[in-house]
């Protein structure tokens, strides 16, 4: 119809709309934030309390996609269908969510090659500055392990380890390569269509609109962590983190230019979608 013509297309007109999401929560970077948004606008998510998910896992992690393993000490959250040992495979994951009903998932650990699979899932993140993120890290965990203060702190490059994979996450501290970054914009870019950045939430959540169909997304009353404790770095420090996160800033910037062009076309879809109906109403 004339009507279906003029209508503006989708950001990603080859993919259906109504998959299910995929969420990667990198640790500290509002994920928390996302679920909680998720579930205001209806998503059926694991951990979710009330509507008989929190059995399912935390934080809309399911159980074995949380950060107990990530090596953050977090007890009790232990694989229960082996997504940490990257047994499941897309097929798997769908016919689990379909099981219970779930349609947002989040995983707070690194991504397998079995995780990704665009024509199943719309994959989302959520980055945050890499400083801001360590610093919000070390004021959550109050009683920090070591391995956590030398792997996160000192310059671990979550971000990259965590999009390049199982492997790269592994290797020690200042092994992460350049190539390991390489790697990890390739899966960013290739798989992503929903890519935020905290500090551009007034320009990027348009993305959750247009890509998720979300209504409400505004974060005044979005969960926060709740620990309140003040976390200082003095100026030295602060110089050392970037330093030593010089690849997971590379990889930051990236994502925002990534996120800054994914903002823009939802936002002109969003505008072009509002003039269509006004148009279809007049006629």
């Amino acid at each position: 119809s004339p009507e279906e013509d003029t209508a503006p297309p989708l950001p990603h007109p080859n993919r259906k709309r109504s998959r299910p999401t995929f969420f990667l929560h990198l640790h500290k970077a509002a994920g928390t934030t996302l679920c909680e948004l998720a579930v205001r606008n209806g998503q059926r998510a694991a951990g979710m309390r009330g509507i008989s998910t929190k059995h399912l896992g935390f934080n809309c992690n399911l159980l074995g996609d949380d950060p107990g393993h990530l090596g953050l000490g977090v007890a009790g959250q232990e694989s229960t269908y082996g997504q940490a040992e990257g047994k499941l495979s897309c097929k798997g994951r769908l016919e689990l969510m379909a099981r219970d009903k779930l349609v947002f998932t989040a995983a707070e650990r690194w991504l397998f090659p079995t995780d990704l699979c665009v024509e199943a899932f719309v994959y989302v993140t959520c980055l945050r500055d890499p400083v801001k993120r360590i610093k919000s890290s070390v004021k959550f965990h109050k009683e920090q392990s070591e391995k956590l203060v030398k792997r996160d702190a000192l310059g671990g490059q979550l971000y990259v380890r965590s999009f390049a994979g199982k492997d790269v996450f592994l290797k020690r501290l200042g092994q992460v390569t350049p190539a390991d970054l390489e790697a990890a914009k390739a899966i960013l870019t290739a798989n992503f269509e929903v890519v935020l950045i905290v500090e551009q939430f007034s320009r990027d959540l348009v993305q959750l609109e247009v890509m998720l169909g979300w209504k409400s997304t505004a974060l005044g009353n979005a969960k926060q962590s709740p620990n309140n404790r003040v976390v200082a770095f003095t100026e030295l420090q602060e110089m050392v983190l970037t330093k030593r996160n010089a690849l997971d800033f590379d990889f930051y910037k990236h994502a925002d230019e990534m996120a800054k062009d994914i903002s823009a076309k939802a936002l002109v879809f969003k505008q072009g979608s509002k003039q269509h109906k006004k148009g279809g109403n007049k006629r």
